[in-house]
């Protein structure tokens, strides 16, 4: 005997279960395996470390001055790693065309006089480590693009430490060997009466300007990307002390060049066509 269709009893449809895999929801990377992700996160970590090792010795004299090997000293083997590091992390064109010109027409200009002069080979092998230390700096932005909150508080520390140094021998009047008796330098002889020049952590008052006038558009910006009032206060404490420093290393091209860092900083902050081409054609005055 055979059941009625009325009897049966009703049918509730029924869900269809995908695998874990085809669900976004329920996706998850395998932790075990590295992932050109997570090797572009530890190779870029490893290379702002380089960085900041390079940028503490510039401002303290962080690392020993005698060669590992060589002429290869302990801040090369600090800019090899970071260079290697961000290879591996994946990074190739990290700077423009007009940019990496630029730089070959310094290295060249440099090797042609020093063969020329038949002089030593040490300025140019600094001017290569330079050179290498921007290339470093380029690709940790482009590796980690969220890393200017660290480059900026770098930035802070080494132009505090620097600076903080310069303003205490002001301070202390000690002698560096170093004065400005004349804005246009022709009484720069040391006799007493002339402005004592600071060096800060370096042994000239003109490579202590050098690295502020890199370093202090940075620190500001980075000053101003703190998150709290009281961290800004602090910071924008070891900007000022900083633009005090440069003004105290008497460097005439470094107060320039402090200047027109000032006013780029000033036009990237809120940047229009009209400001843009105001601060190209001011720069280029100066």
């Amino acid at each position: 005997m055979t059941r009625s269709r009325a009897a049966e009893p009703p049918t509730t449809p029924t869900a269809t279960v995908r695998p874990a895999a085809a669900r976004p929801d329920l996706a998850r990377p395998d932790p075990a395996g590295p992932g050109p992700d997570r090797r572009t996160t530890v190779a870029g970590g490893v290379a702002l470390l380089c960085l900041a090792a390079v940028l503490l010795e510039s401002a303290a004299d962080l690392l020993p001055d005698d060669p590992v090997a060589g002429v290869l000293t302990p801040l090369r083997v600090a800019l090899l790693a970071g260079l290697v590091a961000l290879a591996v992390a994946g990074a190739r064109r990290v700077t423009p065309p007009a940019f990496d010109v630029a730089v070959a027409v310094a290295l060249g200009a440099a090797a042609a006089a020093t063969l020329l002069a038949g002089g030593s080979w040490a300025p140019w092998r600094a001017l290569l480590t330079t050179a290498a230390a921007a290339y470093l700096a380029a690709g940790v932005r482009r590796v980690l693009p969220g890393s200017g909150p660290a480059l900026g508080l770098l930035a802070l520390v080494a132009v505090a430490v620097a600076g903080a140094a310069g303003v205490r021998q002001a301070a202390d009047g000690t002698a560096t060997g170093f004065c400005r008796g004349a804005l246009d330098g022709t009484a720069d002889v040391c006799t007493g009466a002339e402005l004592v020049r600071v060096t800060g952590t370096f042994a000239n008052p003109n490579l202590l300007a050098a690295l502020l006038v890199l370093l202090l558009p940075v620190a500001a910006a980075g000053s101003a990307a703190l998150a709290d009032r009281a961290s800004r206060l602090v910071g924008s404490g070891a900007v000022a002390v900083g633009y005090a420093a440069l003004l105290l290393t008497g460097s005439r091209g470094g107060v320039l060049g402090a200047i027109v860092g000032v006013a780029v900083l000033a036009v990237l902050r809120r940047p229009t066509r009209a400001r843009l081409l105001a601060g190209a054609g001011a720069t280029a005055a100066g």
